[in-house]
Formats: structure tokens, sequence, C-alpha cells
């Protein structure tokens, strides 16, 4: 009424949370800093820590994006993925036939949405399809995957274990994984460069062919200074047949 005070509209009441989270950017962990290994200190038994866990607790494990496939047990997934494996005179009395075997069985493991390739070593780095080899990876097609099989059945066994101008060669591929298989101690300085203190995010596992104990060693090195697994292998019955 005329002469009354006027109306105050009750305050708003506060507003409900809306349940939203507030993303903050985090800069990423590198998770390659501070790695040193002492390969003399590295234990003989098989170090699997499952799925593969890097130095701060996170986990490497099957990405849920990419088609997972395993190497001789160990799982491996990832966009690009690359096998450096030792073609050295060693790796005779069915250890090459082995090795050969699970790698065609991986590879088929592969979609073609990802890309593979291959390294040997001996007395130098042989890339996929030498000696007209692939610069780089190459799409997991059934194409790609007929022409490895027919490759490897070209390959010769050649003297001495020199892995330097493999890994360098790898690593400069940029792959997401890397598996490395050898029956014995690298010939030149391949251990040290891939265990020396670095930044890489590549995971690298490693696989002792019935390796004798230096070579178990530096394998296990190099696998623990990249945030992968080293495991122990034999040969196969169906490779010896």
């Amino acid at each position: 009424p005329l002469g009354s005070e006027p109306s105050r509209e009750p305050a708003p009441a506060p507003a409900e949370p809306s349940g939203e989270t507030v993303a903050v950017a985090v800069e990423p962990i590198d998770l390659g800093d501070a790695v040193t290994v002492d390969v003399g200190d590295v234990a003989l038994a098989d170090w699997v820590p499952g799925p593969s866990t890097g130095a701060f607790g996170l986990e490497f494990g099957p990405s849920p994006t990419w088609a997972a496939t395993s190497f001789f047990g160990t799982t491996v997934s990832g966009s690009r993925v690359l096998f450096v494996l030792d073609n050295s005179i060693s790796m005779a009395n069915c250890r090459l036939e082995t090795a050969f075997a699970e790698l065609v069985r991986a590879v088929d493991g592969l979609g073609p949405e990802q890309s593979f390739s291959v390294i040997l070593f001996s007395d130098t780095a042989y890339r996929m399809f030498h000696p007209d080899p692939a610069p780089t990876l190459v799409p997991g097609t059934a194409e790609n995957k007929r022409r490895l099989r027919e490759w490897l059945e070209t390959v010769e066994m050649c003297l001495t274990t020199r892995g330097e101008a493999a890994v360098e060669a790898a690593v400069a591929m940029q792959p997401d994984v890397i598996s490395i298989l050898g029956d014995g101690r690298f010939t030149d300085r391949a251990t040290q460069l891939l265990t020396a203190p670095h930044g890489r995010r590549i995971v690298i596992n490693t696989y002792g062919m019935q390796g004798d104990p230096a070579g178990r060693r530096e394998l296990a090195a190099i696998a623990r200074a990249n945030n992968g697994s080293f495991r122990m292998v034999e040969t196969s019955a169906s490779a010896v047949a």
C-alpha cells in the first residue's frame, strides 16, 4: 500500500555445485631422467614386473587403443612395434628358428593400423628386407607380413655380436616398444648406450635365448633402464622338429 516500505526480494540461494571437474594441466613426468644401472648388480633371476612398471610406479601395460600381441609370453602393444634379434652364429641349434617362429607369430597378431619393423644384429645391423631394407616401420598388413616371412627365409647367421648400430637405428625410429633378443653379451657399446641416463619413453623388453650369465645381466639391465621386462626363453620343440 501507499506509504509502506518497498518490498525486498529474498536473496538468491547459493548455487549448488555443478559436479563438473576442473581440469588442471600438469607437465608430463620424464620417466627416463636419472636412470642409472650398474650392470654388475642385476640379479641373474628373471625380472618380469608385469605388465611393465616404470620407475615412478606408472604402468606401461597394454594400450586400450591398439591390438595387443605377445612375444615369448610378454604382452606387446602400441602403434609402433619393433623387434631387434640376434642372428649371430651362436644362434645355431634351433635358437634362430625359434626366434623367427615367435617373431612371425607376434607380428601376425598386429592389426593393419599398427606398424612394425625388424632389425637383426651380428657383424652389423640388417634392417628388415635387406638388401633392400625398409627405411622405416611398415603397416601391419597381410602383404607386409608375407614379405617378412619370405625375407626371414633368406637370413644367414654371421660372426660376432655387435648390436650398437642396430639399437641406434631402432631408437631413431621412435617406436612405442622394442623387443631385443640375444643369447649372449654384446661385443660393443650397445648395452652402455641403452642403460645410460636418458629421456626416452620407449619401452624396451629383453629376452635371453639360453644365454650365459653375463649376457643375462646385460639384457636385464637394459630392461630395467627402459621400463621394460626381462625374460629367459628356450628353443621350442616345433623349431627343433
